[in-house]
């Protein structure tokens, strides 16, 4: 079985390729910025610089995939590009959905947002992470959606962020 891991050079993913590669199996991991991975190796592990918006990139990343776990999340940057995310987020879906289909992927697992308020009340950010999962179900592939709270850890973004607040904002 062959693994692909988006996402890899983020919290879940490290920890989740970490975890691949434990158990002896092959993974390619996926980022835009290559550079990001160079901490991670194995005899197991293949590495792919591939910008998840170009749909021939993520083509080539999925060659071969039996099993996608998709990590990718696009609120990231500049603040002043924030407003964008959720077109970017459907284009990368629906790149990765139709590229799953025709490399003929078994199964995408997709880590989402918790979600339990009608849609007219959520978030933009909360709504993205729901049509995003919606997209994926597109594909012919067999999609796991995993719908998560915060994740606290150490390295994680949300475990930086409440270190800051409270190292900033004493009680």
């Amino acid at each position: 079985m062959k693994i692909l891991v988006t996402g890899a050079s983020g919290f879940i993913g490290k920890k989740l390729v970490q975890f691949l590669l434990d158990k002896n199996l092959s993974v390619r991991i996926m980022s835009r910025n290559i550079k990001d991975l160079n901490g991670l190796n194995h005899k197991n592990l293949e590495k792919v610089q591939a910008d998840a918006q170009d749909y021939k990139q993520v083509l080539d990343a999925l060659e071969g995939i039996d099993v996608a776990y998709y990590l990718i999340h696009s609120m990231e940057g500049e603040s002043k590009d924030w407003g964008k995310f959720v077109e970017i987020d459907k284009k990368i879906a629906k790149n990765f959905a139709d590229a799953s289909t025709t490399c003929n992927v078994k199964r995408i697992i997709y880590v989402g947002g918790l979600v339990s308020i009608p849609d007219n009340q959520m978030s933009k950010h909360m709504s993205s992470r729901k049509e995003v999962g919606e997209i994926l179900k597109t594909s012919k592939s067999k999609v796991t959606i995993f719908r998560a709270s915060v994740i606290l850890g150490k390295e994680s973004g949300g475990f930086e962020m409440m270190k800051y607040l409270v190292e900033r904002l004493p009680v």
